[in-house]
C-alpha cells in the first residue's frame, strides 16, 4: 500500500513521487541485479562442483592406464586441463537447472519471492535476470563448443590415444 508520505510499504526508505517511475526503474534494476547476483554465485557454485565430481570419478576410472604405461604427472594434468571444456558442455545444462531452483527456493524460503510479488513485480520480472543469464550461459558453451572445444579435444585425445594407450608393435 501506499501511505500519505508518499512512501510506498516495501520500501519505506525510499521515497518518490508515484507520477515519475525513475526511481521505480532504478529500484526494479537493483532487485534484477540482486537476483542476478545470487543466480550467478549458485551457477559457479554447482556448476564447478559438477566438473570436479566427474573429474574425480574420470580420475579413479583412468588412473591405472596412467600409472601402467609409467606416465609423467604433467601428461596426467594436462590431460584433465583440456578435458574441463568437454565437462563443461555436459555439466552446464544440469547447472543452469539446479541453480534456478536453488536460487528461486532460497528467494523463497527468505520470504524475498513473497516480498517482490506484494511490491508488484511479476513472476517474469523476477525471473528475467535468471532467463538471461541462461542465454549467456548457453551461448558461451556454444561458442566454446565451435572454438575451443575442438583444440582441447585434440589435445586431450592425443595425450591419453597416443601416449598412453599405444600398444608396442611386434
Amino acid at each position: 500500500g501506499i501511505f500519505s508520505s508518499g512512501t510506498k510499504l516495501c520500501y519505506p526508505n525510499i521515497k518518490y513521487n508515484l507520477k515519475s517511475k525513475s526511481k521505480k526503474i532504478q529500484l526494479m534494476t537493483m532487485l534484477k541485479r540482486y537476483v542476478l547476483n545470487q543466480f550467478v554465485k549458485i551457477y559457479l557454485l554447482t556448476a564447478s562442483g559438477l566438473i570436479g565430481i566427474f573429474l574425480i570419478v574420470d580420475f579413479f576410472e583412468r588412473i591405472d592406464e596412467f600409472l601402467v604405461k609409467d606416465a609423467p604427472m604433467i601428461d596426467l594434468i594436462s590431460y584433465y586441463i583440456f578435458k574441463i571444456p568437454f565437462i563443461a558442455f555436459y555439466m552446464a545444462p544440469q547447472g543452469v537447472l539446479l541453480a534456478t531452483v536453488i536460487t528461486l527456493a532460497s528467494l523463497s524460503q527468505n520470504n524475498e519471492f513473497t516480498a517482490m510479488k506484494a511490491c508488484g513485480i511479476s513472476i517474469t520480472g523476477i525471473t528475467f535476470p535468471i532467463i538471461g543469464a541462461s542465454l549467456v550461459v548457453a551461448l558461451l558453451i556454444l561458442t566454446s563448443s565451435e572454438f575451443l572445444s575442438p583444440i582441447t579435444n585434440q589435445k586431450m585425445n592425443y595425450i591419453f590415444i597416443k601416449k598412453i594407450r599405444t600398444e608396442p608393435s611386434y
